[in-house]
């Protein structure tokens, strides 16, 4: 790769506008080489599946399951759409929430 590549401005590249190139100069990111060598602040690995009945409270985790049911409520205090969900494994059974993401509920059906 040429090291003149790696100096073109994010604005002068295809599909990458200037309202766009502007959002990543907030991060930082002004030229390609920029672009190559931004890394993620943390990892999170989602392939370690945990059952159910070994979760904690406020512990983040992977699981796999069966969904019992799910709901949609609106929220009446901030206007936010609420998807609840039972979720079911063999060890147990959880309760799972998600905010304002109602495209959820076409996504994840009972069974």
């Amino acid at each position: 790769m040429s090291t003149s590549f790696l100096k073109i401005p994010l604005a002068q590249l295809p599909y990458v506008g200037l309202k766009y190139a502007s959002r990543l100069e907030r991060l930082g990111l002004m030229t390609v080489e920029d672009l190559l060598f931004h890394f993620p602040s943390r990892y999170e690995d989602f392939s370690r599946l945990s059952p159910i009945s070994d979760l904690a409270t406020g512990e983040q985790a992977t699981i796999q399951g069966i969904v019992e049911t799910i709901d949609v409520r609106k929220s009446f205090r901030r206007r936010m759409i609420v998807v609840q969900a039972v979720i079911r494994d063999e060890s147990g059974l959880i309760k799972v929430v998600w905010f304002n993401q109602p495209y959820l509920k076409t996504t994840l059906q009972p069974g």
